[in-house]
């Protein structure tokens, strides 16, 4: 399957990677490169980091709603399905409409519960004792659409966003490839 891989955080490496190792990943959309860190270096995303080391092509479009261009380029690619995991922008109607399999989102809650940014986060400050992933099928609407799969995985006492969020993009990729 030829896929474009939509994201920008750390949180979606072993998803990409994961695809990679099973499908043709023909183009990767990520963010501009951003100041981080005390220095304020600019550093690319860790998506970009990833894509350059499979030396998938990359792009980092300042803006993605109202650039005809960057669509152009996207219908050019022939894409059978776009993949979003955590990209950071809400991507418009006709982009999601672009590949024939459809615009195809990763979200780590049970939709619709925790819809928005940080879903885990808020998993964790609410004390719920499960969470999980959510794979569904882009609308306009944020963190809305069709359902395709979902799984949960239980909240450990122990758990922090940071032993989270790996199980939670692992039990992603295991659905994507399914």
């Amino acid at each position: 399957m030829r896929i474009v891989f939509f994201g920008t955080s750390e949180v979606g490496v072993p998803i990409l990677k994961a695809l990679h190792g099973a499908h043709e990943i023909i183009h990767v959309v990520t963010s501009p490169d951003a100041l981080v860190g005390r220095n304020q270096t600019l550093s690319p995303s860790s998506i970009a980091v990833l894509a350059d080391e499979l030396n998938i092509p990359i792009s980092k479009p300042e803006k993605v709603k109202n650039n005809p261009e960057f669509l152009d380029f996207l219908r050019s690619l022939n894409a059978d399905i776009f993949i979003v995991v955590s990209y950071g922008k809400i991507l418009p109607k006709e982009l999601l409409d672009i590949p024939p399999l459809q615009t195809v989102n990763v979200h780590f809650s049970l939709l619709p519960k925790y819809r928005g940014a940080a879903p885990i986060q808020f998993a964790l400050l609410n004390g719920e004792s499960v969470t999980g992933t959510t794979i569904f099928i882009l609308d306009e609407l944020v963190d809305h659409g069709p359902v395709l799969a979902e799984k949960k995985l239980p909240i450990v006492e122990n758990d922090t966003f940071a032993t989270l969020w790996p199980k939670l993009a692992e039990l992603s990729a295991e659905s994507l490839l399914e």
